[in-house]
């Protein structure tokens, strides 16, 4: 895609176009320009996706496994009834209810602040996009004589006020 928007760009360098071939190749070149951005957006969005899915995969990993100690000290389980004295399978116990409890803690913790990561990658990407959206508004407000150009700039308008009520 970059190739065809570096030729679009060479071709509309040329002085010997005119009036409505330079406007087709203007408006390819903007629909170009913004297929790229769609795509650059959705490749960022899975990144960051898959990057915060794999930290909670770890983080539940993690809660898994101390619920299956804590769980496993609690019951006593790996203790048969005639090693232990019943005051010393009470601590155990209290000890792996409170492994429970602490584990459960930091997890929901971790995955809020997961969440929260997430929520701060969205909005720099909103506001990136929303500063090409607002470059490519003052670029064409050039060439503002043209319905073509006033169409596409109401179709700007219309997707910065899309990224805004997305950001809230």
């Amino acid at each position: 895609m970059n190739d065809r928007l570096k030729r679009l760009e060479k071709a509309l360098e040329l002085p010997q176009l005119d009036e409505a071939n330079r406007a087709n190749l203007e408006l390819e070149r903007a629909e170009l320009r913004h297929e790229i951005l769609i795509l650059e957006k959705d490749y960022t969005q899975s990144v960051t996706d898959s990057h915060f899915k794999s930290i909670e995969f770890r983080n539940r990993l993690i809660q898994v496994l101390g619920l299956l100690v804590g769980a496993t000290l609690f019951s006593c389980l790996i203790f048969p009834p005639a090693w232990i004295v019943p005051a010393t399978g009470l601590i155990i116990g209290l000890c792996g209810a409170v492994i429970c409890v602490v584990v459960t803690l930091i997890t929901r913790t971790l995955q809020v602040e997961n969440r929260l990561d997430g929520i701060e990658q969205d909005a720099v990407l909103i506001k990136q996009q929303a500063s090409c959206y607002l470059h490519e508004f003052h670029r064409l407000k050039e060439k503002l004589p043209n319905p073509d150009v006033l169409r596409e700039m109401k179709q700007l308008y219309l997707k910065l006020q899309q990224l805004v009520s997305e950001s809230d």
